[in-house]
């Protein structure tokens, strides 16, 4: 699951499996909050993935390698 980092305090991920889409969000070094949901075809969960990470990229977040991932 690729997970994204903002300026070192907020985290998040997102994961595509079929029709659905889960993400988390949160604060680093806490657990966050995750919302499931579902777009119809596994296309339609691709596209929207897309959007949302194109999404966080311009609100700063940069995804951070396996090596160095923190927990959360």
């Amino acid at each position: 699951m690729p997970r994204y980092e903002q300026a070192g305090a907020f985290f998040w991920t997102i994961e595509v499996a079929g029709s659905q889409i889960t993400t988390s969000l949160g604060k680093i070094g806490n657990a966050g909050h995750a919302r499931i949901k579902d777009h119809g075809t596994p296309a339609a969960a691709k596209r929207e993935a897309g959007r949302q990470i194109a999404e966080k990229l311009e609100q700063g977040y940069a995804l951070v390698k396996a090596a160095k991932r923190r927990r959360s």
